[in-house]
């Protein structure tokens, strides 16, 4: 792709003896050298050279884009394009482009090239979506808009108006499409060698069998829209196949990017399909009957099917008319006539409404948002593009409405350029130049003057029923019969003439009745009201709004058809849908009766359509600045490289292009406000600092300065020749350049300065610290010996600090001896002072890792901190999204490697596995720790990985409590298990000393003694704080190796139960629990006292134990008071088949009934221990040296356990205890004795 040369006649206007002969013979050269642009002044002339020269793209655009002067380059639709974005944007002017030409003349592909050079001089930060879309849509357009004529094979049947809009930036903003004068007889009306709409053509070609047989299609020359006739086939060649075929996959493809979605399209097509089969449905009289019948049903059922509409209803509608007359509704059965008449209008109205919806939906996708501030913040440019003059061998009512519409067109042209700049001239006061100019004024009132114009005559003409062309005819050689425009034919033929702009057109009436009526009746508006297709209920809703804002999110009721054929209604023999409906609607109405006649229920036709969206479209143009490009056809043949003269010289002739050369030349072009011309162009005349008054002096200086000349200064405007903006522009981009250069070296020069400063900065910085080093140097071994002295001053604090605690534990271990009732021990006289020689040996000065001697003596080590802030961030972390954890989740599992979480699960299911088999990451109810990556594994833990195995199953039970069972063979540990009053497992983690058993279900997490905890909280802590509890949530399981510390330990898992922690919340719960607090509260003083009396006899039993006093002869009494059988007893028990052990009590159950003495309520409790934290299990004083609590689940007796079941679950964790207490009774036994 290369840019165009410039050369000789690129601007004919500078000429100066330009003739038409010179313009034909320069047109002629250059295009036979492949140059197709040529200005005339500041219009454009493009000669359609019939395929694609290599004069377009990227490249090209930008240099036109970035050009200081458009006129050295040559002559291009991008300098039209570049010369329009720039006035909008310097000026602040709406812009127009209106690309007129004949059908076949490349007025499409030169709207489509100039809607991308304006993309590409918008230069949008984002890559151009909006700029691409706008670019998209013109294969939508054409695919509904576009249908092949005897002159072009893709001709533009609608009047498009592309209003592109720019943000005060230059930016593209949004765009708005607006269709004007659709051809919609073509639906069903196409003349010899035409062809309808192209999405028709399309759909027989793009669609696949399937999507064929889901819309009952068959064959193209089945249909009456598609065929030919005369035999000849819809395809000629597989050429047009596939042109069609690559044209519906494009046109899909544009619908995609445009934002419709795939059930939209269907639903377009669709309709379509449905339009298809009812322009097929034929008519017949019955004279038996007496009423009309349709010929092949099966089409009703297939469009009625397509279309979501009830076939009896469609039926009736075609073949019967209703109306109100006088408050009564008559309904009356149609002619021949009539019915065809309907059935083409229901055609018309669907596909116009449809191609009308089709629009909206674009610009909802490309238009601005802020629909108030787009003329307030956004300048537009709009975009023309609508079908020529068009004259052939047979011209029907189609080429009567285009024509008139190119005629209103020049009438525009005329206007702006001849009328308006003499008016202009006139105003400003300005010499005149000579300038004479032809008008179609004349014409125009032809066509559209009331109520005598041709366009009226023929609406009256349709109201008429018994109206015919033929009268339509006679009617205009009555009325125009001595207007020069308008000529009458000598023979009886429906034949009129008009004289055009462009030369004589002859007109055949044929047909001009029936393709401007529009009898569409109500009954067929409300049977689609009816439709149980969305989209078919708003093409027919005419509220004012109704619009296509929400359409996403509406539930389509239709469905895609399946292939089958439909079901038909059940009919009797001989009888079908047409006859079934005659019959009722005679029996619903009075047939001896005389009908009267039904006016059309319509009050519009085509004419009226098409007057109103001339007029809008010409409001819109004449709020805008005009730029003209004038496309010609080289040869009718449409051969690349055959320049027609005589066709080239009418079109030249006809759209005004030789008048229009001779008065740019002789006239002013440009004209602007004083006010604006100064502010823009002062620069070129005036220093920038300098106050400039508006005058005409002035505004004389600036032009000087700018060495031009033939040139006016009005009254208010100035005026200007086409070439002297151009002019005046160059100087002005000669000043902005001189100022970028100026402002380029002052940043240079403050660029340069900040970085010498900061050179200098770093100099200095570099000294200081090449200072440092020389006294760090010289002071070095004084600075040696202070840090030693440092070092020495805290391991004294470290000392002092070790001997305070070790005073405050032997303390508190003599206070708790006290409240026991135990005698003091001796061995605790003795000081253990801190070891210092290890201290001082893992004392390292400087490092960053702590004494191990430090952990295990002041028990502030990391381990027991860094388990506890892992299971607390794990807590706060869940707690921060608690309202967005899913309600059917019962726990959360974290899987560590050491001190490192590896990842975080939510588990729904009730059962989850946790293995180290190699498999998907997580699926809902099995974790697979192979399948995580962390890059902080240490090589003992990737080696432990493998043996994790079948690993471990977790299971949810009904009460909130979890269950765990090993599956795999290598271990799993509960970790804690030594510490119980910190958690909530069962008895079974204790007995298995923390290990899961194989296959044995185990309780690693029981309700019910969490329920016992929240009761001894809610006791203690009245108010309500929850901290210890949540802790008491979180189980952690070791798998294959446990450690000390959670460092030590390779891989784990912490369970948090989700139910535990709703549980601490849940006002059922806490009824239930202060129930049970409140049932111990109410005990009697004599069951205290019974209790205590039992205590005392156990303390006494637990003596005699010590000493070893027990004898065969000596009886034991019960605990409950009864006698207890002798040892020689059990054979007589044995005998009577009773249990030995409910009659015979044993030291662990003495042991364990003292346990339950001791929790008889929570204010005994109290009394017995005055520090209750020591006892509630808290974390902060849990560790070596500090049992947690021994508190069983007997403080919440729901949960049935017995009171031997509560001392084995809590056995293990009072060991230390009770060795004490056994030291203690010992003592006690020697004293005796002594």
């Amino acid at each position: 792709m290369a840019v165009p040369e410039k050369s000789y006649g690129d601007d004919m206007a500078v000429i100066g003896d330009l003739t038409e002969d010179s313009l034909l013979h320069e047109l002629k050269r250059r295009y036979e050298r492949n140059i197709i642009y040529t200005y005339l002044g500041d219009i454009l002339v493009a000669v359609n050279p019939n395929m694609m020269l290599p004069i377009y793209g990227g490249e090209v655009g930008i240099v036109y884009s970035e050009a200081k002067n458009l006129k050295d380059l040559s002559p291009h639709i991008y300098a039209i394009a570049s010369k329009a974005y720039r006035n909008l944007i310097w000026g602040r002017v709406n812009q127009a482009i209106l690309v007129s030409g004949e059908s076949g003349a490349g007025k499409t592909e030169s709207t489509k090239m100039t809607i991308a050079q304006l993309a590409r001089m918008s230069k949008s930060q984002e890559p151009t979506k909006l700029a691409e879309q706008i670019v998209e849509i013109n294969p939508i357009l054409e695919a509904f808009g576009n249908a092949k004529t005897t002159m072009n094979d893709n001709s533009s049947r609608f009047g498009k108006l592309i209003e592109v809009m720019f943000n005060k930036q230059g930016k593209i903003i949004g765009a708005k499409v607006t269709e004007h004068m659709l051809e919609k007889s073509r639906v069903v009306h196409c003349g010899n060698g035409e062809r309808s709409f192209h999405i028709f053509y399309y759909m027989f070609a793009g669609l696949s069998q399937y999507e064929i047989e889901h819309f009952y299609l068959s064959r193209p020359e089945h249909y009456r829209i598609t065929d030919p006739r005369h035999g000849a086939p819809v395809f000629t060649s597989q050429m047009d196949y596939e042109a069609n075929k690559g044209g519906f996959e494009e046109l899909k493809e544009a619908m995609n990017d445009t934002g419709f979605p795939s059930q939209i399209v269907n639903i377009i097509f669709a309709i379509m399909a449905g339009i298809l089969h009812l322009s097929n449905i034929e008519f017949a009289p019955d004279p038996e009957l007496q009423q009309l019948i349709i010929v092949n049903e099966d089409e009703v059922d297939y469009g009625s099917r397509l279309l979501s509409l009830q076939a009896d209803d469609l039926v009736t509608v075609l073949i019967a008319s209703s109306s109100f007359v006088r408050g009564e509704r008559i309904v009356r059965l149609k002619s021949m006539h009539e019915a065809c008449d309907g059935r083409d209008a229901l055609c018309k109205a669907l596909y116009s409404r449809l191609f009308t919806w089709i629009v909206k939906r674009i610009n909802q996708v490309i238009h601005v948002q802020d629909d108030q501030d787009r003329y307030i913040d956004a300048g537009i440019i709009s975009l023309l593009d609508m079908a020529g003059f068009e004259r052939f061998q047979v011209n029907s009512f189609e080429q009567l409405c285009i024509n008139s519409a190119n005629e209103q067109l020049q009438s525009f042209f005329n206007t702006y350029i001849f009328s308006w700049e003499l008016q202009e001239y006139q105003a400003e006061g300005i010499k005149q130049p000579k300038i004479k100019f032809t008008n179609n004024n004349e014409i125009l009132g032809l066509f559209f003057d009331r109520p005598i114009g041709l366009f009226a005559i023929l609406e009256d003409e349709c109201r008429l029923q018994m109206s015919t062309d033929g009268t339509f005819v006679d009617h205009m050689n009555k009325e125009f019969g001595k207007n020069d425009v308008y000529k009458r034919c000598k023979s009886r033929d429906p034949v009129f003439t008009i004289e055009h702009y462009a030369g004589q057109v002859t007109y055949n009436a044929i047909g001009f009745i029936e393709k401007n009526r529009e009898t569409l009746g109500t009954n067929f508006i409300s049977l689609m009201q009816n439709s149980h297709n969305w989209l078919i209920n708003e093409l027919f809703d005419d509220r004012p709004d109704s619009n296509t804002r929400n359409i996403d999110k509406r539930n389509s009721q239709w469905t895609v058809p399946e292939w089958n054929q439909p079901n038909m209604p059940a009919l009797g023999p001989g009888e079908t849908l047409s006859k079934r409906a005659g019959k009722k609607i005679k029996q619903r109405t009075n047939i001896d009766r005389p009908l009267p006649a039904i006016p059309n229920s319509s009050s519009t036709s085509t004419s009226v359509h098409f007057r109103n969206s001339l007029a809008s479209l010409m409001e819109n143009l004449k709020a805008s600045e005009p730029q003209f490009v004038r496309c010609i056809r080289a040869n009718a043949e449409k051969q690349y490289g055959f320049f027609d003269v005589k066709l080239v010289h009418n079109q030249l002739l006809n759209t005004g292009v030789f008048e229009t050369t001779r008065i740019r030349k002789l006239g002013y072009p440009t004209r602007m406000h004083m006010q604006d011309f100064i502010n823009r162009y002062k620069v070129v005349g005036f220093p920038v600092t300098e106050s400039v008054e508006i005058n005409p002096a002035n505004c004389d200086r600036i032009l000087q300065k700018a060495q031009l000349y033939d040139y006016q200064i009005g009254k208010s405007k100035v005026f200007l020749k086409y070439w002297h903006v151009d002019q005046l522009n160059m100087c002005l981009e000669k000043f902005i350049s001189d100022l970028r250069l100026i402002q380029t070296t002052i940043q240079m020069y403050l660029a340069r300065r900040k970085f010498l400063d900061m050179m200098q900065y770093i100099t200095y910085c570099k000294d200081q610290v090449f200072s440092l080093g020389n006294l760090v140097a010289k002071t070095g071994d004084q600075l040696f010996h202070i840090m030693v002295s440092t070092n020495d001053l805290d391991k004294h604090h470290y000392r002092k600090k070790l001997e305070e605690q070790e005073l405050r534990r032997r303390s508190t271990r003599q206070s708790q001896y006290v409240r026991r009732g135990l005698p003091r021990r001796m061995d605790d006289d003795i000081y253990d002072a801190p070891d210092y020689d290890r201290m001082e040996e893992s004392f390292h000065y400087g490092g960053h890792v702590q004494s191990e001697y430090y952990n295990s003596r002041s028990g502030y080590g990391a381990s027991r901190r860094q388990l506890y802030q892992i299971a607390q961030e794990s807590l706060a972390h869940l707690y921060a999204k608690w309202k967005s954890v899913d309600p059917d989740a019962w726990c959360k599992i974290v899987y560590l490697e050491r001190d490192r979480i590896v990842q975080k699960f939510y588990i729904l299911e009730r059962e989850v596995t946790i293995d180290g088999k190699v498999g998907s990451e997580f699926d809902g109810e099995r974790i697979s720790l192979s399948y995580f990556r962390n890059e902080y594994r240490d090589d003992e833990t990737a080696s432990i990985l493998p043996y994790v195995g079948q690993g471990v199953k977790l299971r949810k039970d009904m009460d909130g409590s979890i269950t765990a069972t090993r599956l795999g063979k290598n271990p799993v540990i509960v970790r804690g298990h030594d510490d119980p009053s910190e958690h909530c497992f069962s008895l079974d983690v204790i007995n298995h000393e923390g290990k899961l058993p194989h296959h044995v279900p185990v309780k690693i997490f029981d309700m019910e003694e969490f329920k016992c905890q929240m009761a001894i909280q809610m006791k203690i802590n009245p108010n309500g704080d929850d901290t210890i509890l949540r802790y008491q949530s979180v189980t952690c399981l070791s798998l294959v190796k446990d450690g000390i510390e959670a460092g030590d330990t390779p891989c784990w898992l912490l369970v948090i139960n989700l139910c535990a922690l709703r549980a601490i919340d849940d006002p059922i719960v806490k009824t239930h629990v202060e129930q049970k607090l409140a049932e111990f509260a109410v005990r009697t003083e004599e069951e205290l006292e019974m209790d205590l009396e039992k205590q005392e006899k156990s303390d006494e039993l637990a003596a005699r134990h010590k000493q070893r006093h027990w004898s065969k002869l000596n009886q034991r009494k019960g605990l409950e008071g009864s006698e207890a059988p002798l040892r020689k007893t059990k054979f007589e028990l044995m005998k009577k088949d009773k249990n030995i052990g409910d009659n015979l009590h044993y030291s662990w159950e003495i042991e364990a009934q003292k346990s339950k003495m001791l929790h008889l309520n929570v204010e005994y409790l109290q009394e017995h221990y005055e520090e209750p934290e020591s006892h509630v299990g808290g974390f902060r004083h849990a560790g070596r040296g500090h049992p947690g609590s021994v508190i069983s689940s007997m403080m919440y007796p729901g949960s049935g356990s017995s009171v031997r079941r509560d001392w084995a679950k809590v056995k293990v964790a009072i060991k230390l205890e009770k060795r004490m207490d056994e030291e203690a009774l010992q003592e006690i036994a020697e004293d005796e004795e002594s």
